[in-house]
């Protein structure tokens, strides 16, 4: 009797915590596909008030666990890159995998000098 009982609340155990699923993906730039370092990722629940985030190993590579099933948003930001937000499914004991390339976004700024020296200078163009 005992151990059916203790088989029972194993099971139970197991499936409690398996309800839990996760997100995975690497991080890409669009133009050359190599991966993309630091990169900062926000997931935000559509349903609840909590977020997470990471950012991506020397790899590319991010990772999310023990994640309720649900929707989610996904906003993937770095510098020089355009943000990206797309919407996720997360299923209960599966692995989610998501590969996400992200578009170069170049700012074109004025003309900066830099100069050193006693007196001041003016320059001309």
């Amino acid at each position: 009797m005992k151990t059916k009982l203790l088989i029972i609340s194993f099971f139970f155990l197991f499936k409690c915590i398996s309800q839990h699923g996760s997100l995975s993906g690497f991080i890409y730039d669009s133009s050359d596909k190599t991966s993309l370092v630091g990169v900062n990722l926000l997931l935000k629940n559509s349903s609840k008030d909590n977020s997470f985030g990471t950012a991506t190993n020397i790899d590319g590579k991010f990772l999310f666990e023990n994640l309720n099933q649900g929707k989610y948003q996904l906003s993937v930001s770095y510098i020089g890159y355009k943000t990206k937000t797309i919407e996720i499914l997360i299923e209960e004991s599966s692995i989610t995998e998501q590969n996400i390339y992200l578009q170069n976004a170049a700012t074109e700024i004025d003309l900066v000098v830099i100069s050193a020296g006693k007196f001041e200078q003016k320059i001309e163009e």
